[in-house]
């Protein structure tokens, strides 16, 4: 399940929150995602996520909830903790569940 969970975040279609930003580069904030149906087409997550500032350039702090719906054996809701790391106009994310909600 965690390496479909890491596996999902990779294909994430993040939707801003925060639509009206002055910069549009800026990814601090709540953000929504939302992934393409995976396991042949039988599950899908979505979520909410907080990115916050790190001292490092480029590394920001997050944390994430996420629920995941399969027809196989219903929707489980996940925290998690996590890093983002920005290389150009994209975010890579690692995650860690901290807690079954």
């Amino acid at each position: 399940w965690v390496t479909t969970l890491l596996a999902g975040l990779m294909a994430l279609c993040f939707l801003s929150a925060n639509a009206d930003t002055k910069d549009p580069s800026d990814v601090l904030g709540s953000w929504s995602f939302q992934t393409k149906p995976y396991r042949q087409g039988q599950c899908i997550m979505t979520g909410t996520m907080r990115l916050s500032s790190h001292p490092t350039e480029g590394l920001y702090e997050c944390e994430l909830t996420a629920v995941e719906v399969c027809s196989m054996w219903g929707r489980s809701v996940v925290l998690q903790q996590c890093q983002a790391r920005r290389f150009g106009n994209q975010v890579s994310i690692r995650s860690e569940i901290t807690e079954m909600l």
